[in-house]
């Protein structure tokens, strides 16, 4: 039986976590965070995240769907959850959350619309996530290194870590062809890149 966060210590609870099945986790997750604000908030919540990435990510590996996707959703649940109380935490885990959905659309294949499925949805994250135009990163990347602006080496190196997730999709062929021909744009600066 899963504990509050308060009978328990965070390291033993994570453990306790990832022997449950991930319906019984999200319930868990939702209960503490509506119940026990106070503990909810020194809870190691990326751990968790990490373990439901992983979850997730094996049981693909199984070609378990049912039970990958379910994991998927306790790691977007965090992910909502650190969004709402912890926007630099968020962000900080937005890109594996992305690379996890990429890993299960290549297994699982696209699904249009659907929660975790839908390639779309990465694509729309890789163009509202860029921290400038393809010209002014083309125009960077052509500096690079000589350019010492730790600022645009940092969105230079963000865009880097972005195309390489996208990159899956396309080395997969799961996107429409308009769409990988504007993304292949993108992907030729990746050698330039730092």
């Amino acid at each position: 039986m899963l504990q509050s966060t308060t009978v328990m210590n965070h390291s033993d609870l994570l453990n306790e976590l990832a022997q449950q099945e991930p319906t019984r986790v999200r319930a868990w997750l939702e209960t503490v965070w509506a119940k026990q604000p106070e503990a909810a908030a020194q809870f190691n919540w990326l751990g968790l995240f990490e373990i439901a990435i992983f979850s997730a990510t094996r049981a693909a590996g199984a070609a378990r769907q049912q039970e990958s996707l379910a994991w998927a959703n306790v790691a977007i649940s965090i992910f909502q959850l650190l969004s709402d109380h912890n926007q630099k935490r968020a962000k900080s885990v937005l890109d594996k959350l992305m690379a996890m959905r990429v890993a299960l659309i290549i297994k699982f294949g696209v699904v249009p619309n659907h929660e975790i499925l839908d390639a779309n949805d990465i694509v729309a994250w890789f163009y509202r996530e860029l921290e400038m135009p393809y010209s002014d990163a083309a125009q960077e990347a052509a500096r690079w290194p000589q350019t010492l602006d730790l600022n645009v080496i940092r969105k230079l190196r963000n865009i880097k870590t972005r195309l390489f997730i996208i990159e899956r999709l396309l080395s997969h062929d799961r996107l429409p062809v308009h769409v990988a021909q504007a993304l292949h744009t993108w992907i030729s600066l990746k050698p330039n890149l730092p």
